[in-house]
């Protein structure tokens, strides 16, 4: 969950109705998009409780601030250090095809630290574009 590239809804009916809206994509970053998004905002990070007796997963999102301290805390944060933008990939995934020519999904992945089901999502929606020829 916190590394993503791995698709797994905990509320099946939201992402069915974020994929109506045509906002919702399945590409397993929802996770690490959040704690980079609480990381950028300086928020208290977001707290995992995992319950294995009733197969429950809960994430605590706090809106308050960190305490500023002159030190770091020395926690170490499971959230990506960047967190491109969608029209940001879509910019490199469409310049690394017009540098390189043909490419595999796995080797624009690796190339572009995305994770291949998330490539693959922004290649589908640049195929739609009709900016990619499939």
């Amino acid at each position: 969950m916190l590394q993503g590239g791995i698709s797994d809804a905990r509320n099946k009916a939201l992402m069915k109705m974020f994929n109506l809206l045509g906002i919702g994509e399945r590409a397993g970053s929802g996770v690490p998009r959040i704690f980079t998004v609480w990381k950028e905002e300086e928020l208290k990070e977001p707290e995992i409780d995992e319950n294995f007796k009733f197969v429950r997963t809960t994430l605590t999102l706090s809106l308050e601030k960190k305490k500023a301290s002159g030190k770091a805390s020395g926690k170490a944060s499971h959230a990506p250090t960047q967190y491109k933008s969608e029209i940001q990939n879509e910019e490199l995934i469409t310049k690394f095809l017009n540098d390189t020519g043909e490419s595999t999904t796995k080797e624009i992945a690796i190339i572009l630290n995305l994770s291949p089901q998330r490539t693959r999502v922004i290649l589908n929606k640049l195929c739609q574009k009709k900016i990619l020829l499939p």
